[in-house]
């Protein structure tokens, strides 16, 4: 599947406000390339960990000097020497596990969308 979870938040999260301070450029400049990053892991990964990646490496995938020693900082990458990189809660949020509880979900609130099940409604009941 081509896709990754993000949630709707994510543009506007304080890591993400670092990221832009710290490179000197707009939040929406750090979220594009916060997630050309996180694609590119999506597609490198099953794990988040990448062992003979640097730094300038992430930063050239991302097309921002900067943004992996910014993600460090903000707890969202650990950078080792002298290579390798390691994404911090990676299986909560990446990943085929990921992806299918996303999924579930979505199936179970579409399922109860349909059957009334939020709002308590019944059809056959009175």
């Amino acid at each position: 599947m081509e896709w990754i979870k993000v949630c709707k938040n994510t543009p506007d999260k304080p890591e993400i406000r670092h990221v832009a301070r710290a490179c000197s450029v707009t939040a929406g400049d750090a979220f594009a390339a916060w997630f050309r990053l996180w694609a590119w892991f999506d597609s490198a990964t099953a794990d988040g960990s990448l062992p003979l990646t640097t730094a300038d490496d992430l930063d050239e995938v991302a097309k921002l000097p900067g943004i992996s020693k910014a993600l460090a900082e903000a707890g969202w990458l650990e950078l080792h020497n002298p290579a390798g990189v390691t994404v911090m809660h990676w299986d909560l949020h990446n990943g085929e596990s990921a992806k299918r509880r996303a999924l579930d979900a979505k199936r179970k609130q579409v399922t109860r969308e349909r059957t009334g099940a939020e709002s308590g409604y019944r059809p056959w009941r009175r």
